[in-house]
């Protein structure tokens, strides 16, 4: 999901969520990608919400804190995500 999200395959990412169990459709992980296909929409209510839905499930803080951060803040993709890194850092940066 995160792969056709970043690529920025709408449709495709759409058929595949639609092909998921429920289970997994809305488990912590899908959760996180769904937060950040909100963000790339700019819904920033939805974002927050999808977010702070995960977060407790990864145990790291600085996703909760991200939930009430402005959009552009978040990290563009799910690994820096949950690594709570900053647009713009350099590898070794947060």
């Amino acid at each position: 999901a995160e792969a056709l999200r970043a690529a920025g395959e709408t449709a495709d990412l759409e058929t595949f969520l639609a092909s998921l169990p429920p289970a997994l459709r809305e488990s912590p992980e899908m959760n996180l990608v769904l937060a950040l296909r909100a963000r790339d929409r700019g819904d920033a209510p939805e974002a927050a919400r999808l977010l702070e839905s995960a977060a407790p499930a990864f145990g790291r803080p600085h996703l909760r804190e991200l939930a009430t951060a402005p959009l552009a803040a978040w990290p563009p993709t799910f690994h820096a995500l949950l690594l709570g890194r900053t647009p713009g850092a350099r590898r070794g940066e947060p």
